[in-house]
């Protein structure tokens, strides 16, 4: 039974979201003895906080909509009249998926540009002018920056701005030399005497992942990366020393926003996926020599993409330095 201050009034169109939201659009709660500006009796507006800083207040007319899942609703404007009670729909109704996918492509797009160079090196990005640039809010790009600052391609200034980054190319050859050091020693090390094989149990399922990626090949994207690294590092792991995958998996995390660069187009996805495929097959097989030459042309075919791509953005970047760009114009 609903309490005695409180009542259901006919919920009007274009009022809460639909589902059992929709249903309690019209609850109203009646305040106790308002004083003449209509506010509480303690002069103070009660607010309700919602994700992402979002607030109510009773003091105002109009409680405004600013993220998905909240409602905009009609305060009463003369005291004594019923206050409408603020309904948290994200309870009662099923998550905007769309909101996810915005937030994703908005960071998906924001990342190919810097990938293929299209802001000026250490130009500073800009909430405001990004969001204009990709017609979108402020929050989605705010959240991008966070993500692609975890993936090495901008940085923060100390102002606390976000700014791009420059590839890292100086110590590429050397890190790439000391990872196939470590992709080989995985495989050679079964040829010794006295030495367990690699483990099946770990090498049959991921040889069905690949399988399944080659039948339903995925859209080029730099994060397929983190994909590219499980499977080294599980072919690591198979071969029994803890402390050479340890530090594969160390030297593939110094690397990783580098490497990117190598899923950018479909054929390098294509490639990768079946030179995975023939590595941990021919290892299933027992042929370890055969082996360890697909892992040696993998990796190298994979450093000279990598560093050919990686150079050509810092051109491009370097050639936007001269110019005023749109997303840091103004940005002091």
């Amino acid at each position: 039974m609903l309490p005695p201050r409180v009542r259901i009034g006919a919920p009007g169109p274009g009022r809460l979201g639909s589902g059992l939201a929709a249903g309690l659009a019209g609850i109203v709660r009646w305040p106790r003895r308002p004083g003449p500006s209509g506010r509480c009796p303690s002069g103070r507006a009660r607010r309700w906080g919602g994700p992402g800083g979002e607030s109510f207040s009773r003091r105002r007319r109009t409680v405004s909509r600013t993220a998905p899942g909240f409602n905009s609703v009609r305060h009463p404007a003369k005291p004594g009249e019923p206050s409408v009670l603020v309904v948290d729909a994200e309870l009662y109704t099923k998550p905007d998926t769309r909101t996810g996918l915005r937030r994703d492509q908005v960071y998906g797009e924001l990342r190919r540009r810097l990938m293929l160079g299209e802001f000026a090196l250490r130009s500073r990005l800009v909430e405001e002018r990004l969001a204009t640039l990709l017609r979108v809010s402020r929050t989605p790009v705010r959240e991008a920056l966070v993500r692609l600052l975890a993936d090495g391609l901008v940085e923060r200034g100390e102002d606390g701005g976000y700014y791009v980054a420059q590839p890292d190319l100086t110590d590429l050859r050397d890190l790439y030399e000391l990872r196939i050091t470590l992709e080989l020693r995985g495989i050679s090390r079964a040829l010794e005497p006295g030495v367990r094989g690699h483990d099946p149990a770990l090498l049959e399922p991921l040889r069905d992942q690949w399988r399944s990626l080659r039948d339903d090949q995925p859209e080029p994207d730099p994060q397929f990366v983190l994909m590219d690294e499980d499977f080294h590092v599980t072919m690591s792991r198979a071969s029994g020393n803890a402390a050479l995958t340890g530090t594969l998996a160390s030297v593939n995390a110094r690397i990783r926003a580098v490497r990117m660069y190598d899923f950018l187009t479909a054929d390098r996805i294509t490639l990768t996926i079946l030179q995975h495929m023939e590595i941990v097959e021919e290892v299933l097989a027992g042929r370890l020599e055969d082996a360890l030459r697909a892992m040696r042309r993998h990796v190298g075919e994979s450093m000279d993409v990598v560093e050919r791509r990686a150079a050509r953005a810092i051109t491009q970047m370097a050639l936007n330095r001269g110019r005023r760009h749109d997303v840091d114009r103004g940005s002091h």
